[in-house]
């Protein structure tokens, strides 16, 4: 129905009436507002299918109200320190088990923030987003050179290309 907030993904979107046509608008996390088009919603969703894609794995949803759990240096930019991620379920119920942190702040043990999805898409740093997709049990890093790699957790690296 018009103006009833559906989900593409994990990205809230309306359709509303435009003159004799309907459009799409995406929610706006910045902004917190419905805008025109599926900009990023649907950058954010091609990159993370072609994530999953690269590994022959199912796009696996995460909800939008769902916690992450981040050290404060993942999403600062220049990336000074490898960006690491892995996807817990176990260790996370009730959250989308995602652990996100820097080398350097593992190496110093700083601690975690718990940041609800929405906070992680206002912050919109595509480079660690378009991982999210990925199944309980796998893992990414980017390295400060731009290059990344994926893998089951208890397998050996594979590049993302």
């Amino acid at each position: 129905m018009p103006d009833e907030p559906f989900y593409f993904g994990f990205w809230r979107v309306v359709i509303r009436r435009h003159e004799n046509s309907y459009r799409l608008y995406e929610w706006d996390f910045e902004r917190d507002e419905f805008i025109y088009k599926l900009g990023k919603s649907l950058c954010l969703w091609y990159e993370q299918k072609n994530v999953c894609a690269s590994q022959d794995l199912p796009w696996t949803s995460v909800g939008i109200e769902h916690l992450v759990y981040a050290t404060p240096s993942v999403f600062e930019w220049p990336i000074e320190s490898t960006i690491e991620g892995l996807r817990n379920m176990e260790n996370a119920p009730g959250s989308s088990g995602w652990f996100l942190y820097t080398e350097k702040d593992r190496e110093e043990n700083r601690p975690f923030q718990f940041l609800p999805l929405y906070e992680v898409l206002r912050k919109f740093n595509v480079n660690v987003s378009r991982f999210l997709a990925l199944p309980d049990q796998w893992m990414f890093n980017i390295e400060t050179n731009g290059e990344c790699h994926i893998w089951e957790e208890d397998m050996s690296e594979d590049t993302v290309h």
